[in-house]
């Protein structure tokens, strides 16, 4: 019997390659989520938090490829710590001020060798680097589809070195993205 991941690779394929994916996509904000959780002081209390404004658009031509974007307001952030918030949107991390956006640009799709991914580029903090970010995707009653994704960010590839209290560099984030046909 195939697992989970493998059923809904299988279901992204038959979509994309069947055409049923076809044409231009628009996050659903109110159906999605980005959320991030970290270790801190000294690797003990974990820090979890939300950023409330972002909006996405993604388009699959007929061949199948899929391009988008997914824009998150860096200001937006929140860990229910007003001072830790604002220390947040300040120079030492996202720099909100002069960087007011967190930005990944999918460049394809990929479900070749393995669960699907999405392969583009995230910019955070005025730093561009590649991701691979694995995901699953899902066919929701009302038209809609939903893709999730779990993975691992170290702050310091986008020049958030600080390290208060002992905080990781690294970062789990997961996006719940819920997009509706245009």
């Amino acid at each position: 019997m195939p697992n989970s991941t493998s059923t809904l690779k299988s279901d992204l394929d038959r979509r994309l390659s069947s055409g049923g994916l076809v044409g231009a996509w628009a996050l659903d904000p109110a159906r999605s989520s980005v959320r991030f959780r970290t270790k801190g002081m000294w690797g003990l209390a974990p820090v979890k938090g939300e950023f409330s404004e972002f909006q996405g658009t993604g388009r699959v031509d007929p061949e199948g490829r899929v391009t988008g974007n997914l824009t998150v307001a860096v200001a937006s952030v929140s860990t229910k710590v007003k001072k830790r918030d604002i220390h947040l949107r300040s120079a030492d991390f996202f720099h909100a001020e002069q960087h007011p956006h967190m930005i990944f640009s999918v460049e394809r799709v990929s479900t070749a060798d393995g669960p699907a991914r999405v392969l583009g580029t995230l910019e955070v903090a005025g730093k561009r680097r590649p991701l691979t970010v694995p995901m699953t995707f899902s066919s929701l009653g009302d038209g809609a589809i939903q893709l999730d994704a779990t993975f691992p960010i170290n702050r310091a590839d986008y020049g958030m070195n600080l390290t208060p209290m002992g905080a990781s560099l690294l970062n789990t984030i997961t996006v719940q993205a819920v997009f509706t046909r245009q």
